[in-house]
């Protein structure tokens, strides 16, 4: 079994996300054990020098404010109450459009919910950008819808979890992102995250179970 971690952090907020994959290889029985677990905690797409860091630290009350919106909001849009807090990778303009609607009980976005969640994945290593409204890969990349009871909430932590089966997602995993359609990109439809970090390369015959589970505190 192979671990791997790395873990960000903001000052003021703490948004740690961990992108686990259970990895059964070709032929693999998957009702055991699987083959390779790879665990890798990150943040967003930021890594920044001392000097930003203590421009950072000043405005940490003004973050504060902002956070507390945005986890409200996330909550809201996974279709629970105003407990479950959510932020991974970076958020896009669109991702953000949509918590704003689910937060005053508009319905022009679709909640991400069981029924409506997809965690997708892509062969681009292309950096995040905020109006990105998709996976950036051509033509590798895939959704693949929630296993059942997911998404779930315990207190503060959010877990997304999805299932690739063997014909499935068979290319790189260089990007990942959280979506409410199976393949839309516009309103109501709508791209919440994207990160691009390389999760493995999966092949044919192989299952990998993929957990996106995200915590928010307050630092």
């Amino acid at each position: 079994m192979v671990v791997k971690r790395r873990q960000d952090d903001t000052v003021g907020l703490r948004f740690p996300c961990r992108n686990t994959v259970k990895k059964w290889n070709p032929g693999s029985d998957t009702s055991g054990p699987p083959d390779e677990v790879l665990e890798v905690d990150t943040l967003d797409d930021c890594a920044l020098p001392h000097e930003q860091a203590t421009m950072w630290r000043r405005l940490g009350r003004r973050w504060q404010l902002m956070a507390l919106t945005v986890a409200v909001g996330l909550s809201a849009l996974l279709g629970g109450g105003h407990e479950a807090p959510l932020a991974c990778g970076g958020l896009a303009t669109i991702g953000a459009s949509a918590i704003a609607s689910r937060l005053i009980a508009d319905s022009a976005y679709t909640a991400f919910d069981n029924a409506n969640a997809y965690l997708g994945v892509g062969d681009s290593s292309t950096a995040f950008a905020v109006g990105q409204t998709d996976l950036q890969a051509a033509t590798n990349k895939a959704r693949i819808a929630m296993d059942a009871t997911y998404p779930s909430r315990a207190s503060n932590v959010i877990t997304l979890r999805a299932t690739a089966a063997s014909g499935v997602a068979n290319f790189a995993w260089l990007e990942n992102g959280v979506f409410n359609h199976a393949s839309a990109t516009t309103i109501p439809s709508a791209m919440l995250t994207r990160k691009a970090v390389n999760l493995g390369t999966k092949v044919s015959g192989a299952t990998w179970e993929f957990t996106k589970t995200v915590t928010i505190t307050a630092a």
